[in-house]
């Protein structure tokens, strides 16, 4: 178990150097660390990847670095992470207190990797007939809503240790779920699903949802939906996420993520892509019960066709557009 002094120093041409000390395996600090590394693998919940060279060559500097330190399991070897933390870290994101630590977790090596912010506190001291009350400030507390951490688990350094799972309680956007200096610039990682494939299982989960349900409710929030969804793009959300914030109920929500082989992927963040979805869905339809079909692309829907309420209670519409007609075609199929 390795902890570094990790100072804001990106840009710096100088970068100072780094206090770090080899903790005794025992002790209040070593079981508070100890729980954090035992529970890793659930309290992590974002699943990244080491990324290729750009070449595309499976190789990563930061990898090979982890696994030296597996190796080694020596203090210089853990001080490298160290510094490169260290170069990344912006003065926003300030002083920073490193955990690495090394162990084993169901016969397999894991690496655990923490880091918690300075923040100020008190500390009152009982004296005899007084009490002496000081401000501290540097202080590195665990709570929930103060650290990033990453593990990785794995057995053979030839395939293992490519994956990894992160969490970043720093954040406070909802739209972001993990700061991009942690898992980009100092991790060389990024999501394990890539923008395209998590924007078009979205894409591909709606299409289904809707082809696939007769509730008009669930049609109707859906396709309000992916009308706003390029709002989205860049943004980094999860089928999860995609429903919370169109307000999506509790049973269109449901209905989603039932089209998932894996229900687990609900979880899965990506970055969503507007060029993406729009590839997959371009237009929306309705299907009237007099045999007619509604059809414009997505956005456009409801420039396209004016809607009339004629009976809320039959659910009963008017619906009129207008136009020059510029192609017609007959089809075999709806």
């Amino acid at each position: 178990m390795f902890s570094f002094l990790v100072n804001p120093s990106k840009h710096e041409e100088t970068q100072p150097d780094i206090g770090g000390a080899a903790l005794p395996l025992e002790g209040n600090l070593y079981n508070m660390i100890s729980r954090a590394f035992n529970k890793a693998s659930d309290e992590c919940n974002i699943d990244i990847a080491f990324l290729p060279t750009p070449q595309g060559e499976q190789l990563n500097e930061r990898r090979n670095e982890i696994l030296d330190l597996i190796q080694t399991q020596h203090i210089d070897s853990a001080r490298v992470l160290a510094n490169r933390l260290q170069s990344v870290t912006t003065r926003r994101s300030g002083l920073g207190l490193l955990f690495i630590v090394l162990g084993k977790e169901d016969a397999a090596s894991r690496v655990y990797i923490s880091r918690f912010p300075a923040d100020f506190g008190i500390v009152a001291l009982e004296e005899e007939d007084a009490l002496r009350v000081e401000l501290l400030e540097r202080v590195f507390m665990k709570n929930a809503t103060s650290y990033k951490a990453v593990v990785y688990d794995g057995a053979s350094f030839d395939s293992d240790f490519w994956i990894g799972k992160a969490i970043d309680k720093q954040i406070g956007n909802n739209s972001v779920a993990i700061s991009s200096y942690w898992i980009r610039e100092f991790l060389r990682s990024d999501f394990k699903t890539t923008s395209a494939t998590g924007t078009r299982r979205l894409a591909h989960a709606i299409r289904r949802t809707m082809d696939n349900t007769t509730d008009i409710e669930i049609k109707e929030e859906l396709g309000a939906a992916a009308r706003l969804a390029r709002s989205l793009n860049g943004q980094i959300i999860s089928m999860d996420n995609f429903a919370e914030r169109f307000a999506l109920s509790d049973k269109t929500k449901q209905a989603l993520t039932s089209t998932l082989s894996d229900p687990s992927l609900t979880f899965s963040q990506f970055k969503f892509s507007a060029e993406e979805f729009s590839k997959h869905v371009k237009y929306r339809s309705l299907q009237i019960n007099n045999g007619a079909v509604l059809t414009a692309p997505v956005g456009k829907f409801d420039k396209c066709f004016s809607r009339e309420i004629l009976s809320e209670e039959r659910n009963e519409y008017r619906f009129t557009t207008h136009g020059t007609i510029v192609n017609e075609r007959l089809k075999t199929s709806k």
